[in-house]
């Protein structure tokens, strides 16, 4: 299901997420046996971890089975100091272009509200989640500053995947280590151990 959700400028992070929330729901009714994976790369990876977030304060809904965030987008101020010594190697993202997109996003809110920077929200009960990310993306340090927060909440778990040299969401190109990247999600999502014949 790959969920056509409203983006910015024309929506803001309210109306995205109510919708993602929404389709969620729907899914989940429509569906009661199936095992879910959340998945989503760049912006829609920050979108996942922040439905984990609301879903951790619901415990009535039905949780995701494992969670695969690709180049997340978590932190929509930019403000890690380590994101400098990247600026020269990302050939995809530019601080400018990032702070525009952030400010149409926020729409009004603080870049800093777990809202719109899911990095400075809960992290307990967030499940098993896997974290794709390129070595010369400014989501670097964000990335790994989330693994390290999650590994440390209650009732989660992340498991941190770097690709050395790698620009923002290399999984979608047609190269070699997009095929590894591939490979090590079918490792983590581990579905011949769940199906395999009785």
């Amino acid at each position: 299901t790959f969920p056509d959700y409203p983006l910015a400028p024309e929506a803001t992070h309210m109306t995205t997420l109510a919708m993602i929330v929404d389709c969620y729901q729907q899914l989940t009714k429509k569906y009661p046996g199936d095992k879910i994976v959340l998945m989503g790369d760049s912006a829609g990876g920050g979108l996942v971890l922040s439905l984990l977030q609301f879903l951790a304060k619901k415990p009535d809904l039905a949780k995701p089975y494992k969670s695969i965030l690709l180049s997340p987008w978590v932190d929509l101020t930019m403000t890690n100091p380590r994101i400098e010594a990247l600026l020269d190697k990302d050939y995809m993202l530019t601080l400018p272009f990032l702070k525009q997109c952030a400010t149409n996003y926020a729409g009004g809110a603080e870049l800093s509200d777990a809202l719109v920077s899911p990095l400075y929200g809960g992290m307990d009960d967030l499940g098993e989640l896997a974290l794709f990310v390129g070595g010369d993306e400014l989501f670097l340090p964000d990335c790994q500053l989330l693994a390290e927060k999650i590994n440390r909440a209650e009732g989660s778990h992340a498991a941190l995947y770097e690709y050395a040299g790698m620009q923002h969401v290399w999984v979608a190109m047609p190269i070699k280590e997009a095929a590894d990247a591939l490979h090590d999600i079918d490792r983590f999502l581990d579905f011949r151990q769940i199906y395999k014949p009785h």
